[in-house]
């Protein structure tokens, strides 16, 4: 049996488990699914368990406030990526690299939205290569010398830490909200598109 077939299967006997639970409860399967919360598969001949509450779950269900806010701003930051992506490759003429990682970014955000883990696994990445990239970018002694090389006067530290500090704790408050609510993102694949 290839991978697609028992996968079809898999499928089907979930749904004849979840009809099965559902007229034994006497609701309706979709009311069952909604419900429970873990369902053992084990009964069915997989040796995993899925979160059934979480499955094709979107970010503004029953998420906390802080959770909504952070994994909307990272998916408005992870757009926002993509579409440079995309001007860059406009502007590159034609390099690969560019827009697939447009396709990644803007998968990542839909992923962030319908809570998947390995969207959150992607922006966290992101994250902290943003961070990174801040304080590397911004505090640099070669900046320093370019600037007095052209005739500016380069800014002091605490007009590069009045631009660095703000954004690397907003950035870190987000991974701290990422991390802290990871048990609320979908572990698994099935069902992203319901």
């Amino acid at each position: 049996m290839t991978a697609f077939g028992r996968k079809q299967l898999l499928d089907w006997m979930y749904a004849q488990r979840l009809i099965e639970v559902a007229t034994q409860s006497g609701r309706s399967a979709k009311q069952e699914r909604a419900s429970v919360v873990w369902l053992h598969r084990t009964d069915l001949g997989i040796n995993s368990e899925i979160s059934r509450h979480h499955m094709a779950t979107w970010i503004w269900k029953d998420h906390p406030l802080s959770l909504r806010v952070a994994v909307i701003a990272v998916s408005i930051l992870l757009l926002l990526a993509s579409a440079m992506r995309v001007q860059s490759w406009y502007a590159s003429s034609g390099a690969l690299f560019s827009p697939s990682l447009a396709i990644l970014f803007a998968a990542s955000s839909y992923g962030m939205l319908r809570m998947m883990s390995w969207a959150r696994g992607v922006a966290v990445l992101i994250l902290w290569i943003l961070i990174f990239a801040l304080v590397v970018g911004i505090i640099n002694p070669y900046m320093a010398s370019d600037m007095m090389s052209k005739g500016i006067v380069p800014p002091s530290v605490a007009t590069l830490l009045a631009y660095i500090v703000p954004a690397v704790t907003a950035i870190v408050w987000v991974l701290h909200i990422l991390g802290k609510y990871k048990r609320r993102f979908d572990p698994i694949v099935i069902g992203w598109l319901d």
